[in-house]
């Protein structure tokens, strides 16, 4: 990609990724047939919603900017389910602590990927300082 991404497209990814954690942990907590197609459906279209914007803006957007704020968003979720109470009242699943534990180290890796990206592996783009430059020179 090798350019600056300009909106809150990597943030609105974040909160669908929460939505579809929570959303995640509810389908697996509850037993009602009908509850869970409905919620499967719900999912699925929203997965292909995702999948067809990132392939008709192929070239225009932030893939792993979209991915890394699914990501986090979908991990952060899954933290926050043991502070906030899931819709109908239904318990954690079990597995629900390895799972705990695995989106720490998700979040864990994404911050210390994301740090030596900016600070350390640094690509120099000729492009970003001319437009820098230009801006600078208009003022």
């Amino acid at each position: 990609m090798g350019y600056a991404g300009v909106g809150a497209s990597t943030s609105c990814y974040g909160l669908v990724g929460a939505s579809m954690a929570r959303t995640g942990l509810a389908w697996l907590g509850t037993t009602d047939v009908g509850q869970r197609d409905h919620i499967q459906r719900s999912v699925m279209t929203n997965v292909g919603m995702l999948l067809a914007w990132e392939l008709i803006f192929w070239k225009e957007i932030d893939h792993y900017g979209h991915l890394g704020g699914g990501l986090g968003g979908f991990c952060i979720g899954l933290l926050q389910a043991k502070h906030v109470a899931l819709p109908g009242g239904e318990g954690l699943p079990a597995g629900y602590s390895s799972w705990e534990r695995q989106a720490k180290l998700v979040l864990l890796m994404l911050t210390v990927g994301c740090v030596l990206r900016i600070f350390i592996f640094r690509q120099d783009n000729l492009q970003d300082r001319q437009v820098l430059q230009a801006s600078c020179d208009y003022i």
